[in-house]
C-alpha cells in the first residue's frame, strides 16, 4: 500500500488524503455558494454541468476532478489553488 506519510500517530494513504481534501474543498464551496445565495442549478448552468452532477459532487457521491472544482470556484468568483507538498520532509 502506498502511504502519503506515516509515523507513530498518523498513517494515511494517498487515496484517503485525496478524499479528505476533496471533502474539505467541497465544504468550502458549498458554504460560499450558500453565502452568495446561489442554487445548485445556478452552479450547474454556469459550469456547463448538469444539476445531477452538482448534486453528486455536493453529496460526496462523486469525487470531482480538480478542473471541475476550479470551474465551480470560478462561478463563485473564487480561485482554487492546490499545492502539493512533500509531507515526509516535514513530519519526521
Amino acid at each position: 500500500m502506498d502511504y502519503l506519510y506515516m509515523n507513530e500517530k498518523i498513517e494515511m494513504t494517498i487515496e484517503e488524503e485525496a478524499i479528505r481534501m476533496n471533502d474539505e474543498i467541497v465544504d468550502i464551496l458549498i458554504a460560499y455558494r450558500k453565502q452568495l445565495n446561489k442554487s445548485m442549478q445556478d452552479i450547474a448552468d454556469a459550469t456547463g454541468l448538469t444539476l445531477t452532477e452538482i448534486e453528486l459532487i455536493e453529496s460526496r457521491e462523486h469525487m470531482a476532478a480538480v478542473n471541475i472544482l476550479k470551474r465551480y470556484a470560478n462561478v463563485l468568483a473564487s480561485v482554487l489553488r492546490i499545492y502539493v507538498l512533500d509531507f515526509a520532509l516535514h513530519l519526521f
